[in-house]
C-alpha cells in the first residue's frame, strides 16, 4: 500500500524511497522482493492511459453471465450505499434520541 501511495504521482522522491526502505526494514521484508515490487508499481503508475483502451479491456474481461454487480458496478455501489443508509440511519437516530432524552 505504501508503495502505491508513494508512486501515485508517477515519481518517487528520495524521501519516499527512504521511507519505503524503512517500512521494508520495520516489517523485515526481503529487500530484493520489496525493490522488485516497487519497480513493478512504478511501471504501472507511469504507463499512459489511452482513452477507452483500458475500459474496453476491463469490460471484455467480465463474462456476459457474471453477477449483476459486476455488470453494473455503479448502480450496485449506489444500491449498497442506500441500503446501508436505510438500515443504519434510523438505528443511529433512535440511539441518539435514547441517549439525549430522559
Amino acid at each position: 500500500m505504501a508503495v502505491c501511495v508513494c508512486n501515485a504521482d508517477g515519481a518517487t522522491s528520495p524521501r519516499e524511497r527512504e521511507f519505503l526502505a524503512g517500512v521494508a526494514q520495520a516489517f523485515a521484508l526481503d529487500v530484493a522482493a520489496a525493490q522488485t515490487y516497487a519497480e513493478h508499481a512504478s511501471a504501472v503508475t507511469s504507463a499512459p492511459l489511452a482513452g477507452d483502451a483500458l475500459d474496453g479491456a476491463l469490460v471484455s474481461a467480465v463474462p456476459a453471465d457474471a453477477a449483476w454487480p459486476l455488470l453494473h458496478p455503479v448502480a450496485a455501489g449506489l444500491a449498497w450505499s442506500l441500503a446501508i443508509l436505510a438500515v443504519c440511519g434510523p438505528l443511529c437516530v433512535r440511539r441518539f434520541r435514547a441517549r439525549t432524552t430522559g
